[in-house]
């Protein structure tokens, strides 16, 4: 356990949505029961869910009174259970757990310590804090991969630099801006209140939206560099068939206000469209949609780019 005594450490409120988690949620919850942070209190959100998942969190909550379960019925989205987490929090820190992953007993404390040593350091007022991750792909039991969490090490990125790179610079991947889910995420209570709530429209993408309005608001972005949770990647509705692509468009068309200042909105169209054909392997597509891109803003998707393959050189 840490060697802070409760009763003068802050509150960190671990939030889970959970919606037909029954065979996953009780080892999720048992890994934020486990955590070292002595001061925590733990919410979780059911989100309509069919199975038996609320009679699980029902006996859990039996041993042990850190636990509370609030029922959303019918199913709302993960966006709107999230919001009701940060609604109902009473910590001063806010991180959220997915109910299928396993956080290691150090990850709040850890995630904690680097917010307050980086609040310290810079006197930044919005930051937020991720983590590296192990994935293990569904039906899998090795670790497929490592994903890393944005700003891991200095300079750690933040304001538009971090929103440009969401919404449209291609290839600056040395800021692991893709590793910014909100299952590794955290952050004070007040700077979520402050940058607004998860959008409801995104079934996925709603941490990029947000991401990208703390990014423009000014806000940091940084991680623990180590992995602090496995996460078992299940195949969801949300993420078949064009729906990331769906999702990655909604995205810049509610931006596209500030991409069209910069001249880059249809090249940001077209490296969604990019993106997402490289991800279905097909390599004419992605290349012809990055070309458009290049042809939309050329002297700045080249720039980038070139600055890339440069910097891979020296």
């Amino acid at each position: 356990m840490s060697s802070e005594n409760s009763s003068n450490v802050p509150l960190i409120t671990i939030g889970f949505t959970c919606f037909n988690a029954a065979d996953t949620i009780e080892y999720a919850v048992k890994s934020a029961q486990e955590q070292t942070w002595t001061n925590i209190e733990i919410l979780i959100v059911d989100d309509g869910s069919k199975d038996d998942s609320v009679d699980v969190i029902h006996k859990m909550m039996e041993g042990d009174d850190r636990i509370r379960l609030i029922e959303l019925k019918p199913n709302k989205g993960t966006a709107i259970a999230r919001n009701t987490i940060a609604e109902n929090a009473n910590g001063e820190f806010l991180t959220f757990f997915d109910d299928d992953d396993i956080s290691t007993p150090d990850r709040a404390e850890k995630q904690y310590k680097r917010i307050v040593e980086y609040e310290k350091k810079t006197g930044a007022d919005t930051v937020y804090c991720y983590c590296d991750r192990q994935v293990i792909n569904h039906g899998e039991t090795n670790v497929d991969h490592t994903g890393y969490g944005i700003g891991r090490t200095a300079p750690e990125p933040s304001g538009n630099d971090v929103a440009d790179i969401i919404l449209w610079v291609p290839g600056e991947d040395h800021a692991h801006t893709n590793q910014m889910g909100s299952g590794t995420m955290m952050l004070r209570t007040a700077s979520f209140k402050k940058t607004g709530y998860f959008d409801p429209q995104f079934r996925r993408s709603a941490e990029l939206d947000l991401a990208v309005r703390a990014a423009l608001n000014g806000g940091h972005f940084i991680s623990v560099p180590e992995y602090l949770l496995i996460q078992y990647k299940t195949p969801t509705t949300d993420k078949s068939g064009r729906k990331p692509l769906d999702f990655a468009l909604t995205l810049r068309r509610k931006y596209k206000d500030y991409l069209s200042e910069r001249w880059v909105y249809w090249a940001a169209i077209a490296l969604a469209y990019a993106k997402f054909y490289g991800t279905q392997k097909n390599a004419f597509m992605s290349r012809l949609y990055l070309l458009f891109a290049c042809l939309c803003s050329p002297d700045k998707i080249l720039m980038n780019r070139l600055k890339k393959r440069f910097s891979k050189s020296s």
